[in-house]
C-alpha cells in the first residue's frame, strides 16, 4: 500500500508512502484541494530497532 485516504469533518487528505525499506519509510501528507494535492507535511518513520542479546 502507497496511500492511506482521510476524511476529517469536510477535509480530505492522503498519506502518500516513498522508500518503503526494512528500516524506514518515507511519507507525505497532503490536503485535497480542488481535486490536487497540497502539501502539509513530509517526514520519515524509522521502524523500532529489535536489539538482539
Amino acid at each position: 500500500m502507497d496511500r492511506v485516504y482521510l476524511e476529517n469533518n469536510e477535509t480530505e487528505m492522503i498519506i502518500r508512502t516513498w522508500n518503503i525499506t526494512e528500516a524506514y519509510v518515507d511519507w507525505t501528507l497532503f490536503e485535497i484541494v480542488n481535486d490536487s494535492g497540497k502539501e502539509i507535511s513530509a517526514g520519515t518513520y524509522f521502524y523500532k530497532s529489535e536489539v538482539h542479546a
